[in-house]
C-alpha cells in the first residue's frame, strides 16, 4: 500500500521521529549532538518553527514542533541533509544516515501536548542513559534542562511549555518539574509515538470500548485525536489542497508583476543589481514565493535576481517575514 502524503497544516502540534537507517548509531560523540543542536538552533530560528521538546538520542530523534509558514518537510530535509553530508565527511563515509522517512504525527494539542514533552523528554531515563533527576536536570541531549534552566536555549519555546504551569515563573518551574517526575518510572507508550485508531482511542481495549458503545470515530495513521479532530484535520487540509492548486496557474512573471505592484515599482528592477530598500523587498518575497509556492529551485530564482546562492538564502527568510505581513497570498486567492 502506497505511503499517503504527509499533512502540512500551520499551528498544529507535530510530532517527528528520526531514526538512523537499520537503526545504526547517528551520534557517535558530544561534537556530533553538539553539531544537530546547533542545526536545530539555526534552523527553527530563520523558518520561525516552535521546538517546545527534543531528546537526541544515540540512533534515534524527536522533536515536538508547531507546524508554522515553512513546511515541515522542508525544515527536515534541510536539518537531516545537512548534518547528514557534514556526518559523511567527518566519518569519510557514503551513503544514507537516516531512515528513508520520517515519521510525523499531527497531534490533538489539547489531549497531547504535555504528554509528549514529558514523554520526549524523558527519553534518554527509559535507555538507561540518565539515572537520577539531577543527572536529568543537566543532561545536554534534551530540552528539558532548557525548561528548568539550568541550560539556556535560546531557540527552544521554553515559555509554550511553562505556561501551561502558571504565570508565575518559579512556580511553572516547579511545576513542570513535578510533572515530569510523576512519569519517571514510564515506559515506552507506542500511542505518542503513532497515529491511527488504536492508538488515538489508547489502545485495543480502547477501539473495543467504543465498538461496544457504538462510538464510532474517524481515524487516520497520520493522526493522533479523537474522531472530530482527524475530520477537522483532513477538511483543512483539502482546503488548503484545493487553494494551493490556484498556485498551479501562477507563473513567475504574474508573481513578479504583483509584487511589483505591492512596492509600486516595474517589475523588470527585480531583476536588476541595485540595491535601494523596495527592490531589496521585493527581491526578497519573490525569492520565497517563487520557491514555496511555485517550487522553484532557489538557484534558478537567485540567478534570476542577480544574487548568490548565499544572499538569496538570506533574502528568502526576509522574503518569509514580508509575504506574510502583506497577505500576498491571500491576494492571489482573491483574485
Amino acid at each position: 500500500m502506497p505511503r499517503q502524503p504527509r499533512i502540512e497544516s500551520p499551528g498544529l502540534l507535530c510530532h517527528v521521529i528520526v531514526r538512523g537507517i537499520e537503526r545504526r548509531c547517528i551520534f557517535p560523540a558530544a561534537n556530533d549532538y553538539g553539531d544537530f543542536v546547533a542545526r536545530m538552533a539555526r534552523l527553527f530560528g530563520q523558518t520561525r518553527t516552535p521546538c517546545f521538546a527534543w531528546a537526541l538520542m544515540p540512533n534515534h530523534i524527536h522533536l515536538l514542533l508547531m507546524m508554522g509558514l515553512t513546511k515541515i518537510s522542508k525544515v527536515m530535509q534541510r536539518l537531516l541533509t545537512g548534518y547528514a553530508v557534514n556526518f559523511n565527511i567527518r566519518y569519510q563515509r557514503t551513503g544514507h544516515l537516516f531512515q528513508n522517512r520520517y515519521k510525523s504525527i499531527l497531534c490533538k494539542e489539547e489531549t497531547y501536548f504535555l504528554r509528549l514533552v514529558r514523554y520526549i523528554h524523558l527519553n534518554p531515563v527509559r535507555a538507561g542513559l540518565v539515572r537520577t533527576p539531577q543527572d536529568l536536570a543537566s543532561y545536554p541531549w534534551t530540552g528539558h534542562a532548557a525548561v528548568l534552566e539550568t541550560q539556556r536555549n535560546s531557540w527552544q519555546d521554553v515559555n509554550g511549555v511553562l505556561g501551561r504551569f502558571g504565570s508565575n515563573r518559579a512556580t511553572a518551574i516547579a511545576g513542570y518539574e513535578r510533572f515530569v517526575l510523576e512519569g519517571w518510572e514510564e515506559p515506552h507508550r507506542d500511542e505518542l509515538e503513532g497515529g491511527g485508531l488504536l492508538r488515538s482511542l489508547g489502545g485495543v481495549g480502547g477501539a473495543l470500548a467504543a465498538a461496544r458503545d457504538n462510538n464510532r470515530q474517524m481515524s487516520d495513521v497520520r493522526v493522533l485525536g479523537d474522531g472530530d479532530f482527524v475530520e477537522e484535520v483532513l477538511r483543512q487540509a483539502d482546503i488548503r489542497d484545493q487553494a494551493n492548486n490556484g498556485f498551479k496557474a501562477v507563473s513567475l512573471e504574474m508573481l513578479m508583476q504583483k509584487i511589483a505592484k505591492e512596492f509600486k515599482i516595474d517589475a523588470r528592477t527585480i531583476q536588476l543589481k541595485r540595491r535601494e530598500r523596495k527592490i531589496s523587498k521585493a527581491k526578497s518575497i519573490l525569492i520565497f514565493a517563487a520557491v514555496e509556492w511555485l517550487g522553484k529551485p532557489l538557484k534558478e530564482i537567485a540567478a534570476l535576481t542577480k544574487m548568490s546562492a548565499g544572499c538569496a538564502s538570506r533574502a528568502m527568510r526576509r522574503g518569509q517575514v514580508l509575504a506574510e505581513q502583506l497577505s500576498l497570498a491571500a491576494g492571489f486567492k482573491r483574485q
